[in-house]
């Protein structure tokens, strides 16, 4: 081997070693890169989900006050309904004496009618 064919292979060894090395330095480069955006883009969806969370938490405490404050609603509705509607007993309770007078009423007329309607003394016109 000759000393321009040595030359020649370590200039070709040494381009190859340099071109490597800059490809390698380029792939190391862009692979640092690419991690430091994989962990920028964890630490945002890490982020995301803890808000979104806690957004959720805030949303069902909010629903659980509305539905509290509904149902003090209905119970006061309930009880409002309870102290001024009538109920089907009450109603039935109420009208016990008015039909058992009607009752005595409609005896009364009928004794009369069957009796006669007796005469009654008129009095003189003026």
């Amino acid at each position: 081997m000759t000393l321009e064919t040595f030359s020649l292979l370590a200039e070709t060894a040494a381009s190859v070693v340099t071109t490597a090395s800059i490809i390698i330095g380029w792939l190391l480069t862009i692979g640092r890169r690419i991690k430091a955006d994989f962990d920028r883009l964890e630490a945002e969806i890490a982020r995301v989900e803890r808000d979104g969370k806690l957004q959720t938490e805030a949303a069902n405490e909010r629903a659980k006050m509305v539905e509290e404050d509904l149902r003090r609603q209905i119970e006061a509705h309930k009880l409002f309904a309870a102290e001024h509607f009538a109920t089907e007993d009450g109603v039935n309770k109420a009208l016990e004496p008015v039909l058992k007078a009607i009752e005595r009423l409609a005896d009364r007329l009928d004794r009369i009618l069957a009796e006669g309607v007796p005469a009654r003394p008129t009095a003189p016109r003026r």
